[in-house]
């Protein structure tokens, strides 16, 4: 239809949210309940853009959902998780290529590898499905549980961002440090550097000394 290959979709989690907000928008595609918090909101997939007119209109479009994010109230044990897809990959396929880059996401958000809702297969393994995975493989999806409670529309910006960021890693092939200066602008140089340790982690299949306080202790 227009050539764009990815696409990107959020669950918003929430203990308390008002009834008149629990409806279809232009970007939220339906409410479900949610074990774990009360009810999630689950968007679109949207088409995952770099920076330009049509990223902005894309932004103005999920800006009008704002209030909702300002409205509902989340818990600590409600997650932010992210689904994407690329068009002609599966499921399996997408995470052998993100799992490259998840090094990254599991420096900035290392809290999260500790919650029961996604501490399994920390190492990555590619045949090692678990509801409660980090990333978790669907059919013709990735589902990244690893992200935390979104608390503004900001996160949703910011979040889309970093994935965009990793989707042109992949279809450009970059090398890890050549990924990691493309977000020089996003993600501060202290995470950029400890991420070494969590892609060591990931290699070899094993936890090191320098990754282990920030594991569940059965991972370790």
């Amino acid at each position: 239809r227009n050539g764009v290959m990815w696409k990107i979709g959020f669950e918003f989690e929430f203990n308390k949210i008002n009834k008149e907000y629990i409806r279809p928008t232009e970007f939220i595609e339906k409410w479900v309940n949610d074990k774990t918090c009360y009810i999630e909101a689950v968007t679109y997939p949207v088409d995952l853009l770099p920076e330009g007119k049509n990223r902005d209109y894309l932004f103005n479009l999920i800006s009008k959902d704002s209030f909702i994010l300002n409205e509902g109230v989340s818990g600590k044990n409600c997650g932010g998780h992210i689904t994407v897809s690329k068009k002609g990959l599966t499921g399996k396929e997408l995470f052998i290529e993100f799992k490259k880059f998840m090094p990254l996401l599991y420096t900035m958000y290392y809290k999260r590898l500790k919650y029961r809702s996604c501490h399994r297969n920390v190492f990555l393994k590619e045949n090692e499905e678990n509801k409660f995975c980090t990333v978790r493989v669907k059919k013709y999806l990735l589902e990244i549980r690893l992200f935390p409670m979104i608390k503004s529309i900001d996160d949703v910006f910011y979040r889309y961002k970093l994935i965009q960021k990793i989707s042109y890693a992949i279809d450009n092939n970059l090398s890890y440090e050549n990924f990691l200066n493309s977000v020089v602008d996003l993600v501060d140089k202290k995470y950029r550097d400890f991420s070494y340790h969590f892609k060591t982690m990931i290699e070899e299949q094993k936890s090191n000394k320098f990754v282990r306080k920030y594991l569940i202790n059965e991972n370790k």
